[in-house]
């Protein structure tokens, strides 16, 4: 009855730390890029030039502020798989007084 009790008990601490050990650690006051996407108020959407991704200007109304999104994937041929990406930065707002915006 030990042994049995001894091993469920090593199979529920292991199970713990695996889960534990690979869970994905961020700021919680930051927004994700899901949550962005998804949550935040969208200002403006266009394509990248350069890549195969859309390009995000998303306004987070939980603190005010601007973020700039990169979404992007990518294809292989030989392989078969899509590889997925999604940046996002918070941009710094600033006002200038209006005698340095016309010089």
């Amino acid at each position: 009855m030990k042994h049995i009790i001894l091993t469920i008990s090593l199979i529920l601490v292991a199970s713990t730390v695996a889960a534990t050990s690979l869970s994905i650690k961020h700021n919680k006051d930051l927004p994700t890029p899901y949550e962005l996407v998804t949550k935040g108020t969208i200002l403006d959407k266009f394509k990248a030039e350069k890549s195969s991704g859309l390009i995000y200007w998303i306004a987070w109304d939980k603190t005010d502020d601007i973020y700039f999104c990169h979404l992007s994937t990518r294809i292989t041929e030989r392989i078969r798989y899509a590889e997925s990406t999604s940046d996002c930065y918070l941009t710094i707002q600033e006002t200038y007084p209006e005698e340095v915006k016309n010089k």
